[in-house]
């Protein structure tokens, strides 16, 4: 669609009976949202989303099933409104969907509240729900297009990555911006969190492992993933840190040997590939989730147990998550790090 999709900006538009007000497209088109959310909300509110109901209607052949849940008839109101995947991810951005689908009888009248005169002018509630929209969206597109598996939780990340990033960009987010990104010492209370991530570069395998402590130096769990086709260490590196998020905890302190990574997180400048920026970005947006997130650079030396998961994740090939039972080797690694940790 070329030029701007504005041009039904100044009048009344008529949709199944439904009389759009001009203030509604004067609202969507003057918000700060990125365009191509804002083209989304269009296509929703004016109701020519191609979603695969609208699809069959010429193609008799065209596939039906919800491309997210595979369990319903995919409309837009299903995909949006009702499907399992959606309402998983409404609930983890704090919006009622219940409420929603029991108040509006079309996603179109969902979406036009949004901008009527009358509607709440919180910012931040309202980029919450477009961004959200278009992520459920573009996510199920990811998954009937290139096959990618969706998570619920990392859609409410994405969500969340993408709003920090609107607010930021307009100045109303300052109080989200807090996280700790210095390399102070552990403080009681605090979940320390070893990181590392190993590399085969003939093969492009990938092993990453964490060690969570409790402040006193005692393991409370060992986690690996194993993980196929990764670009270069740096990007796994990166991927690791980023996975050292857990959500019941408030207070972190992640330690790495990967001293390029550590520095472009806690410094101002990016040592790392471009590739690898994304990632970087998205680190330090979920830092701001926790009271206390705190990067340290540590030796390989001081490391050992991590480093030791890792290279037995990318031999085997296989996923580990412990919570005792170590083996009599990792056993023997855990004290010589407990020893470094509280001498």
């Amino acid at each position: 669609m070329g030029g701007d999709v504005g041009w039904d900006f100044e009048r009344e538009v008529n949709i199944n009976g439904r009389i759009i007000n001009s203030v509604v497209w004067k609202n969507l088109w003057r918000t700060g949202a990125a365009r191509r959310v804002k083209l989304f909300i269009w296509k929703c509110i004016r109701e020519i989303n191609q979603t695969r109901d609208k699809l069959a209607l010429y193609n008799a052949e065209q596939e039906l099933q919800c491309g997210c849940c595979g369990a319903e008839s995919e409309t837009i109101e299903h995909l949006l409104l009702e499907c399992r995947h959606a309402r998983v991810v409404w609930r983890g951005v704090n919006i009622n969907i219940d409420a929603v689908r029991s108040n509006c009888t079309s996603v179109s009248e969902w979406c036009t509240s949004w901008f009527s005169p009358d509607s709440s002018s919180d910012e931040i509630w309202l980029y919450t729900l477009m961004i959200g929209a278009w992520i459920i969206w573009k996510e199920r597109c990811d998954a009937i297009f290139q096959g990618v598996s969706l998570n619920p939780l990392n859609s409410v990340h994405k969500i969340n990555y993408h709003l920090h990033s609107h607010l930021k960009s307009h100045n109303i987010a300052s109080e989200l911006t807090h996280c700790s990104l210095s390399h102070q010492p552990p403080t009681p209370s605090i979940i320390n969190i070893n990181v590392d991530a190993y590399f085969d570069n003939t093969t492009k395998k990938m092993g990453t492992g964490l060690i969570i402590r409790d402040e006193t130096g005692a393991c409370g769990g060992i986690k690996g993933r194993f993980a196929n086709g990764t670009l270069n260490p740096e990007e796994r590196e990166c991927m690791a840190i980023r996975e050292a998020k857990e959500k019941s905890f408030t207070i972190i302190h992640i330690k790495a040997d990967a001293k390029l990574v550590i520095q472009s997180i806690t410094g101002t400048i990016s040592l790392i590939q471009w590739e690898n920026r994304n990632l970087l970005k998205e680190i330090k947006h979920l830092s701001s989730f926790f009271s206390l997130c705190n990067f340290t650079f540590v030796s390989r030396n001081d490391n050992q147990v991590t480093d030791e998961v890792t290279k037995s994740v990318r031999t085997s090939e296989r996923d580990v998550e412990l919570y005792d039972n170590y083996s009599a080797n990792g056993c023997s690694l855990l004290a010589k790090d407990f020893n470094v940790a509280t001498q």
